[in-house]
């Protein structure tokens, strides 16, 4: 459905690659939300498939060399820490009301290390074995605020 305006992606990533890279604005940790991308990632359901499948575009377009990607999922609160979803299906059910987003950083960058500080990397994901994935989760207000990355 969404696939069919691949061009139309690469055209928004491109502009959003081009201004975080030449302007250094992964110092402000600029990110493209995929809804940003195209309206039709508004709907919640697409979220997971269509983050990733952007992600694949996006990593396309970077020298990995010189660039990391990180897809940023954030997680419904809970009262209770440490429930770590681990399959994509676990993850659709698990999913905040703010869409997936992509941030950007020359490789070995300090704002990566510190961005994930206190996050553990998923082994057991399942269901993606392409991309390492770590869960964050702090305390906020007796509730914990929970995030995938995807590295």
């Amino acid at each position: 459905m969404y696939k069919v305006n691949e061009q139309f992606y690469i055209e928004n990533i491109d502009s959003w690659l081009k201004e975080v890279i030449d302007k250094s604005m992964w110092k402000n940790y600029y990110d493209l939300h995929i809804d940003s991308i195209d309206k039709v990632f508004n709907k919640k359901k697409l979220w997971i498939e269509g983050s990733l499948y952007l992600r694949k575009l996006i990593l396309k377009r970077i020298d990995k060399d010189l660039y990391d990607l990180i897809l940023v999922i954030s997680l419904k609160y809970r009262k209770q820490s440490n429930i770590i979803p681990i399959t994509l299906l676990d993850l659709q059910k698990d999913l905040y009301n703010c869409p997936p987003s992509f941030y950007i950083f020359p490789k070995n960058n300090s704002l990566i290390s510190e961005t994930l500080a206190g996050s553990i990397q998923i082994h057991n994901f399942n269901d993606l074995s392409e991309c390492r994935v770590h869960y964050k989760e702090e305390s906020e207000n007796k509730e914990y605020c929970r995030v995938l990355y995807f590295l």
